[in-house]
């Protein structure tokens, strides 16, 4: 009798941290491959060599974890973790880590790889790998990449998780929803501020050279961790108050009470909550993966990328520019788009610059310019494309604001321009709006004089 194909494979693998072996049960990749993705990256379907395997989701299953000493990470990495640059320094840092910090890897530890995957597996392993990235202190300890990846992979569990319905949602949900995204832009901001400080504190308490107990005892310390305490009290209610209101968009804000218990809590959702005692960082929906994942990719663009990578220059910077506009933050989307500019035309002009000078004193060989100029053409096309991305979100940007100009200047208005301003519309939208308008009016006038050619006038 011919046996049964699996999907699956049973692997004995090593623990990159602690180098004890267990079974880890691997997606074979050669049953499925992405069929159509989001702008994003994320994948919606998948198209499968055999069909009797559709319903596996196989981004449940690109995370390993170590039972015996909770290490996590990405299933490439965690199998060869000499790919991981970071990792060495990581590791070290991991295997001294002191029984406290392990703690949110110790409780989280039994949820993960429940097999046949759920999201709440999927999205436990996710977590675990996210907090061993987080260890290191110092941004240049961190792996920024893998950090930006990690957070857009949990982001899309979350997506999956909440579909977006928003056009079927009433006009109070909406303006709920934008009020709610107001009020917690500037925490994702304070978010990051107290991140540098609490680097900067640290590195202040390390140099009074204490012992561990005195470091834990430090007035800095206490204070900060009643700092932390508010902070996050403020940032679980918050997530709470968007957790419901995606139920509510769904249509399933009254039947989600006994339905969805998970480890003994009410939801999932309440289980993170305690989590947060362990983790701070725990990030609790969508939102915001995708703040962190364009934050740690924004800063790999300007510490790893360099301009002779064109193809990888374009597509990370295409990826930061749509996580901020599924945020529907413009501003930051422009603000990247400037950098980028900044960064390409920076770069030109220094290889501009390095041919003349040596061009002047006679060492610019032939192979020399060929190479010189094609780094140049290379960054002349990011300039190009990276200025119609700019116009694009421009446009979006004013599309959003466009219901309220159209309100305002329903009834007319002889200096439309004023009135906009006195409504605290951007200015920037506010030139775009004009701009455009300008345009339409310049169309016809070409228009008009072809008409008044055909009887001889002017």
């Amino acid at each position: 009798m011919p046996e049964e194909i699996s999907a699956f494979l049973n692997k004995k693998t090593l623990c990159p941290a602690c180098g004890e072996e267990t079974v880890q049960k691997r997606l074979q990749s050669r049953f499925y491959s992405p069929a159509e993705q989001e702008s994003d990256q994320h994948v919606v379907r998948w198209n499968w060599t055999d069909p009797r395997f559709e319903g596996i989701k196989p981004q449940y299953y690109q995370i390993m974890h170590c039972p015996i000493c909770y290490y996590t990470d990405l299933a490439t990495d965690y199998e060869t973790p000499s790919n991981d640059p970071k990792f060495n320094g990581i590791k070290k840092l991991y295997q001294i880590l002191k029984s406290d910090r392990k703690e949110f890897l110790k409780k989280l530890s039994p949820y993960i790889f429940v097999h046949p995957m759920t999201f709440e597996s999927a999205m436990n392993a996710h977590l675990a790998a996210l907090y061993v990235q987080q260890i290191p202190e110092e941004k240049e300890y961190k792996n920024l990449t893998k950090l930006g990846r990690l957070y857009l992979r949990t982001g899309w569990l979350w997506r999956e998780k909440n579909p977006s319905s928003k056009s079927g949602s009433s006009s109070v949900l909406q303006d709920i929803e934008r009020s709610l995204s107001e009020l917690e832009k500037p925490f994702h901001e304070t978010q990051e501020r107290m991140e540098n400080l609490s680097n900067w504190l640290f590195r202040r308490i390390k140099s009074f050279n204490l012992s561990p107990q005195e470091e834990a005892a430090h007035p800095y310390q206490l204070v900060l961790k009643e700092l932390r305490s508010d902070f996050n009290l403020a940032r679980q209610t918050l997530g709470k108050l968007s957790h419901l209101l995606e139920l509510d968009a769904s249509g399933n804000l009254a039947s989600a009470k006994e339905d969805n218990t998970y480890a003994g809590f009410q939801s999932y959702f309440d289980f993170l909550a305690e989590m947060m005692k362990a983790w701070s960082g725990i990030p609790l929906n969508e939102k915001e993966c995708l703040t962190m994942a364009s934050r740690y990719f924004t800063d790999s663009y300007f510490t790893e990328l360099n301009f002779d990578e064109v193809e990888k220059v374009l597509a990370m910077s295409s990826l930061i520019v749509d996580l901020h506009l599924r945020l529907k933050d413009y501003d930051s989307a422009l603000k990247a788009i400037s950098s980028v500019y900044k960064a390409g035309m920076d770069g030109k002009m220094a290889l501009q610059k390095e041919m003349r000078e040596k061009k002047r004193e006679n060492r610019l060989s032939e192979k020399d310019q060929m190479t010189i100029e094609s780094k140049i053409s290379r960054i002349e096309h990011v300039i190009q494309k990276t200025s119609e991305r700019r116009n694009e979100i421009k446009n979006l940007k004013l599309e959003s604001f466009l219901p309220q100009i159209q309100s305002l200047l329903s009834k007319g208005n002889e200096n439309p321009e004023l009135k906009l301003q006195e409504s605290g519309i951007p200015e920037d939208v506010i030139e775009t709006y004009l701009n455009e308008k300008n345009d339409e009016a310049e169309k016809s006038i070409p228009e008009k004089r072809s008409l008044f050619s055909l009887f001889g006038r002017k």
